[in-house]
């Protein structure tokens, strides 16, 4: 338990990009690029913490103040609007309409706001595209963790908190007003929804009431926060749309782990109708491991080995019933080795 211990960071979130969704899974994230858009003075992102954040993945982003212009010319050189809402209303009805056109076309979009009146932009968006809004104002300033419902005090288990064990709320922050189509994936220890997201055919959009953890000194409350900016980067993709990531191996508390000259535990997945399966197989020790897929009558599909990470096996899953794949210790110089698999 010592040697794992080592593979978690001082909050107790599981080490390493494999974590993150769609870790390993780099290449649809080709040519994306986020505009932050804030009302504030960039001094508060000081440091570039965002930056290097989403960097770690290749995606670029800048950071503009609201006296840059918004509009179309702008809008066109990114696939990502992060929007950081003020204090009173600034959007234009032509830009609201740039936006939500800008969305439609399958680019991404994130609503920050935060506690009364740090929503005045937010609720003109989101009532234009998702039919809700924003309101209230609590202090916040506490850390969610994962629960298998919303619950005060934590989040759902879902693609934007993949691998995330604890996430900062914010100092203070307001609430989301629940309608069809929306998704509440965390609920803040007073009670109040501050994170949800929105997806319709090619539109997507992550709403969050908290946009103080994105400031520096608040940013590094918890180590959670920097993933879950990846995985909102990832999940706003435009190469991530159609695609759903599973993760077969724990990072709640522990890893998975494989004895030189053993085999995993077979992980299932079944299949209903034609699909292509791709497992992405990571680790951090110098060690060379195997994957084996197997299809439902047993058979040997895909079977690899190496000595790099991350290990990328594709397999065109055209037989109906329980696919199965399984991680070897092939040689470590270790007596164990931590691994990832997604699939």
């Amino acid at each position: 338990m010592g040697r794992l211990r080592d593979h978690f960071d001082e909050f107790g979130n599981p080490k390493g990009l494999a974590f993150d969704l769609g870790g390993g899974d780099e290449q649809r994230m080709r040519d994306e690029k986020i505009l932050l858009y804030t009302p504030f003075n960039t001094a508060q992102y000081h440091g570039s913490h965002l930056i290097a954040a989403v960097a770690e993945r290749n995606i670029s982003m800048d950071i503009v103040s609201a006296g840059s212009q918004l509009d179309e010319t702008t809008l066109s050189r990114y696939t990502q609007l992060w929007y950081v809402s003020g204090t009173a209303p600034t959007l234009s009805s032509h830009q609201i309409d740039l936006i939500a056109d800008f969305v439609k076309r399958g680019n991404g979009l994130a609503i920050w706001a935060d506690n009364d009146p740090f929503y005045a932009d937010a609720n003109l968006l989101a009532e234009r595209l998702i039919g809700t809004r924003f309101s209230g104002d609590k202090m916040a300033d506490q850390i969610m963790t994962p629960w298998d419902q919303v619950a005060p005090g934590h989040f759902i288990e879902h693609q934007l908190t993949h691998g995330v064990n604890n996430l900062y709320e914010g100092v203070t922050i307001c609430t989301i007003r629940p309608v069809e189509g929306l998704t509440i994936l965390g609920q803040s220890h007073d009670g109040q929804l501050n994170i949800a997201c929105f997806e319709r055919g090619q539109e997507r959009i992550v709403l969050d009431t908290g946009f103080t953890k994105l400031y520096n000194g608040y940013f590094q409350r918890a180590a959670g926060t920097a993933r879950y900016l990846r995985n909102i980067a990832f999940w706003l993709a435009r190469g991530s749309r159609g695609v759903e990531y599973r993760l077969f191996t724990p990072g709640r508390g522990k890893l998975a782990t494989v004895v030189p000259g053993s085999a995993s535990e077979p992980y299932r997945q079944t299949v209903t109708q034609p699909v292509t399966l791709t497992y992405i197989l990571s680790w951090n020790d110098e060690a060379s491991l195997r994957l084996s897929v197997r299809d439902p009558r047993g058979q040997i599909a895909r079977d690899e080995t190496t000595q790099s990470s991350p290990l990328r096996v594709e397999v065109r899953a055209t037989t109906p019933g329980e696919w199965t794949a399984q991680v070897t210790g092939v040689r470590s110089a270790q007596p164990d080795v931590a691994y990832v698999l997604t699939l």
